[in-house]
């Protein structure tokens, strides 16, 4: 978990966030009694089981009870919690990804030796069971010690919090004894045609109360179940499998699937795995790859956190406004099944430009660039990381406050003095003026305006660098020229320079501006002989 904060953002980014969970490997943990160890192993029993570190905390059962292991999980802080009913008899505790465990701050327990727990999350209290009496007493995650009024006196291992109903289920002898968490009311029992000692999880989508008889050597091999109301009961036989000597359960309500572990240490050990099967009935398949100790038990499910809404990211496409990062649902936990997914742990990763942005944590940030802003909400447990990913806001580029150009422009006729030629042949000068040093592109053109009617004639496109002053020459086109030779006696020919000009300061592009110039004047020339055109000029 420590590397979890620096490590996030640049794993969801390198993984592109292309998929709500990032990273995700759900698992099953329980307790093995017989080797005095907290097993996992991937959900799907891809990998053998492994052991993992609880130091300095440990496992030390009672090696006279034939008891199986208890084990339960807190998604706030991401540890599991089991009882010790050996030497001391304490509770101890592990952090689920492996980085160590300890013991709950307490110098007595309420129940001497603890042999079962159960844990209501939302008040931070666990429910523990075992001593000579085999009665139920409360304990803090800090450490303080109360009571259960509902005793009797009369219970034997097995114990769930039903938070949803405020019911604490309490294995008996023969029986199943319930009643109010907060030790109000009554005690009640209902006897399940199969009997059930222990193994409790809830299917709250049927209101259904599972367990398992344990050690169950010649019992009837099937997983018991009674109405949560305590109106009927039935049982579950699995098809391939056996159910012989179960412990416990726990159930998938994303695939519809009953967990338990045959656990029964006194009898074949190919007896002894993890095995699921469907809530609806039919076949049952063994999850871990090989056998679990005996008397293992607290089978507890975690899944990578998954969210369950979309993630929107709010703001103006505009530079320097405010974007802001919507929040998310994640998929919740069932502990009265043993399931879990919520995140231990959440971040918020900013990602612009592709990149993960150390601008800010919070909920909002500053669009003081342009480019494309994208905000991910991370959420990481034991099991894995699971991510979701907003949609991306794209800040442009703000048009440029670009300073005003001056040009002036001066038109003249041209008339070129001997001798002739193709370098003095006849049209317009334009003479430009800045304060400065611009460059002016510009396609120009010169009208004839003739008693035939109106010419045109294009010029080639012109780019030129203008230092405060440039003179530009622009010759005739020989079709205009050619036109104004077919009229006589024309001493100078009205014409007129027009062009679209673009201008702007060297190396600023982007601050181009648009002119338009268009100014009169006349070309003087003598014709001769008719249809020979400009021949001389004075």
């Amino acid at each position: 978990m420590k590397t979890f904060l620096t490590s996030l953002g640049a794993l969801l980014v390198g993984l592109l966030i292309c998929s709500s969970s990032a990273s995700a490997q759900n698992m099953l943990f329980w307790t093995d009694l017989e080797n005095n160890e907290v097993m996992s192993m991937p959900l799907d029993g891809s990998q053998p089981p492994g052991v993992l570190d609880i130091s300095p905390a440990s496992v030390d059962a009672d090696q006279q009870s034939a008891d199986p292991g208890s084990l339960d999980y807190d998604p706030v802080t991401g540890r599991l919690y089991w009882p010790n009913a050996g030497n001391p008899g304490d509770v101890s505790w592990a952090a689920a990804d492996g980085s160590g465990g300890g013991t709950v701050n307490t110098t007595a327990n309420p129940i001497d030796p603890p042999t079962a727990l159960s844990l209501d999350g939302g008040n931070d209290r666990l429910y523990i069971v075992g001593g000579d009496g085999e009665s139920v007493a409360t304990m803090g995650l800090g450490g303080t010690q109360g009571t259960w009024a509902l005793n009797d006196g009369d219970f034997r291992n097995g114990i769930l919090v039903d938070a949803r109903s405020s019911t604490l289920w309490i294995a008996g002898p023969e029986w199943v004894s319930y009643g109010n968490l907060d030790g109000t009311g009554t005690l009640d029992t209902y006897s399940p045609n199969a009997f059930t000692n222990g193994g409790f999880s809830v299917d709250r989508d049927a209101d259904r109360l599972y367990g398992t008889w344990y050690p169950g050597a010649g019992e009837p091999d099937v997983l018991s179940w009674m109405a949560t109301d305590a109106s009927t009961d039935g049982s579950l036989t699995p098809g391939a499998v056996d159910v012989f000597g179960a412990s416990s359960t726990a159930i998938d309500h994303d695939t519809g699937e009953i967990y338990w572990a045959n656990a029964y240490p006194f009898g074949e050990a190919d007896t002894r795995g993890i095995f699921r099967m469907p809530l609806s009935g039919g076949a049952g398949e063994q999850v871990s790859p090989g056998q679990i100790g005996g008397r293992s038990g607290g089978l507890v499910i975690l899944k990578a956190p998954e969210t369950t809404s979309d993630l929107e990211l709010t703001g103006e496409s505009e530079l320097g406004s405010e974007l802001t990062c919507g929040d998310v649902t994640w998929a919740g936990d069932r502990p009265e099944a043993h399931y879990f997914r919520s995140p231990v742990e959440k971040k918020l990763v900013w990602v612009i430009n592709g990149e993960q942005s150390d601008a800010t944590d919070g909920n909002s940030v500053q669009a003081d660039e342009p480019g494309t802003y994208q905000c991910v909400r991370a959420g990481q447990n034991a099991a894995g990381i699971g991510a979701a990913e907003s949609n991306e806001i794209v800040i442009p580029n703000p048009t440029p406050v670009c300073p005003t150009i001056r040009l002036s422009v001066r038109i003249s006729k041209f008339t070129p003095p001997r001798p002739f030629g193709h370098h003095n042949a006849p049209g317009v000068r334009v003479t430009f003026r800045t304060g400065g040093t611009l460059i002016v592109s510009l396609r120009p053109k010169i009208t004839f305006h003739g008693k035939e009617g109106t010419r045109v004639g294009q010029l080639r496109k012109h780019q030129v660098t203008v230092h405060q002053r440039q003179r530009l020459r622009f010759l005739l086109p020989s079709g205009l020229k050619k036109a104004i030779a077919k009229v006589r006696k024309v001493q100078f020919a009205p014409v007129t320079f027009s062009a679209r000009a673009t201008i702007w300061r060297p190396g600023d592009r982007d601050c181009a501006q648009h002119q338009n110039l268009k100014l009169k004047t006349r070309v003087k020339y003598v014709s001769r002989k008719p249809g020979i055109g400009l021949r001389r000029l004075w």
